[in-house]
């Protein structure tokens, strides 16, 4: 269910060129996600938090896009695809950037910084420890 201060696609074209085929649902939803859990106690006005998750949402649409270029050949046109960036930091984006900006408060900056961390340890059913030294013990004597 959208915030009052949720963004529309409409708004997020504004900062981040869009084919008209493409839905930014997807991205909208992860951004809100974030905005929510991570800016909403700072006490933002509803348009502050609307151009946060405008900028958010432009973030994680440009961390997924593929840019095509469609190169001249004998017979037809060719398609090679960039790859995508694996990074999804909010640094790796200017669209990222201008959110942490517009964040004044530095919720998302401090978000980004714990993006690097491992944040829940997997559980470990089982450890067995195996000692592969030699058998042969040194016995030293210093005075």
């Amino acid at each position: 269910m959208p915030y009052t201060w949720s963004t529309t696609p409409d708004n997020v074209k504004t900062v981040v060129d869009v084919l008209a085929t493409e839905v930014l649902d997807a991205y909208i939803a992860t951004a809100e996600t974030v905005v929510a859990a991570e800016c909403l106690a700072s006490g933002y006005p509803d348009a502050t938090l609307e151009l946060i998750h405008r900028w958010l949402s432009a973030h994680y649409y440009a961390c997924n896009k593929r840019r095509s270029a469609a190169e001249a050949v004998s017979g037809g046109a060719s398609q090679t695809l960039d790859p995508v960036a694996i990074d999804l930091r909010l640094n790796s984006t200017h669209y990222g950037q201008a959110a942490m900006t517009v964040d004044t408060a530095g919720n998302l900056a401090a978000y980004n910084n714990s993006l690097g961390t491992v944040k829940k340890l997997l559980p470990i059913q089982s450890l067995q420890i195996v000692h592969l030294g030699h058998r042969h013990h040194h016995h030293r004597y210093c005075p």
